[in-house]
């Protein structure tokens, strides 16, 4: 199978391009929120609302969330929302788990687009991924040093989470985007701790080779709620050995992460 990039640049304005802004707007006109429901429940049982996003004025706590989630050991849950946050780029929360079920307000760990020119990364697409120390990774579409989208780390403290993203790589730093341009999803993790990704655009060429990941089961969120299974990559050359899931389940402790373009 081969796949041809479509994705038009977006820019990388606070405000963000107008078709982001309105797929956004429309998913706070319909209320999305973060719902679960209980082990064997049909999709036509009652769901239990936990979240409600942009509540806040100006959506500070988050507008639009876009991946999974994934919990730790402790059931808290993490993901992202598209957009909102205090500087409007998006943002990584959590919901905590509490002896009574979980808290109704998110928790806001980084707000993205909170540097000049979004350079700490602007709208965070797919699911967040974890390491064995709880360290949280993902992407961005845009931002970054070069506005073509990076890859982020948001280290786990003893204290809790850092506020700020580290950015691994930002992309579009070579002549035409070589080294890729416009991230499609979150990473995923081999044994060996290495991350792999997708970009829409850049690249040596136009088109790209596709590949079917392994079905990658997310970790279970509490009361034994199935994960998400597989999603569909571009990989470079990836090891032999199948990548760990994508959402929510242990890898070793990521050692590098520089983009990768083989094609």
């Amino acid at each position: 199978m081969t796949c041809v990039s479509q994705y038009p640049r977006k820019g990388t304005s606070k405000g963000g391009g107008a078709m982001h802004q309105s797929f956004l707007s429309f998913l706070a006109s319909v209320g999305l929120a973060i719902v679960v429901a209980a082990p064997g429940q049909s999709q036509a049982a009652n769901l239990t609302s936990l979240v409600s996003f942009c509540t806040l004025t100006n959506c500070a706590d988050g507008l639009g969330p876009g991946g999974g989630l994934i919990a730790d050991a402790d059931g808290n849950l993490f993901g992202t929302t598209g957009g909102g946050g205090a500087h409007g780029g998006g943002t990584v929360f959590e919901i905590a788990k509490t002896a009574r079920g979980y808290a109704s307000t998110p928790k806001i760990l980084v707000r993205f687009c909170a540097l000049a020119n979004c350079a700490d990364g602007q709208f965070p697409v797919g699911d967040l991924l974890a390491d064995a120390d709880g360290n949280l990774f993902g992407a961005t579409d845009v931002g970054g040093a070069h506005g073509g989208g990076t890859v982020f780390k948001i280290a786990k403290t003893a204290r809790g989470y850092g506020s700020t993203p580290t950015i691994l790589v930002s992309f579009c730093a070579l002549a035409n985007c070589a080294d890729g341009d416009v991230p499609l999803a979150g990473v995923i993790a081999d044994a060996d701790g290495n991350l792999f990704g997708a970009t829409a655009n850049g690249g040596r060429t136009a088109k790209v080779r596709c590949s079917r990941s392994p079905a990658a089961a997310s970790s279970r969120p509490p009361h034994g709620s199935p994960g998400r299974l597989g999603r569909q990559t571009v990989t470079a050359r990836a090891s032999r050995r199948s990548p760990r899931s994508m959402a929510g389940s242990t890898m070793p402790p990521q050692r590098s992460a520089t983009p990768v373009s083989r094609f």
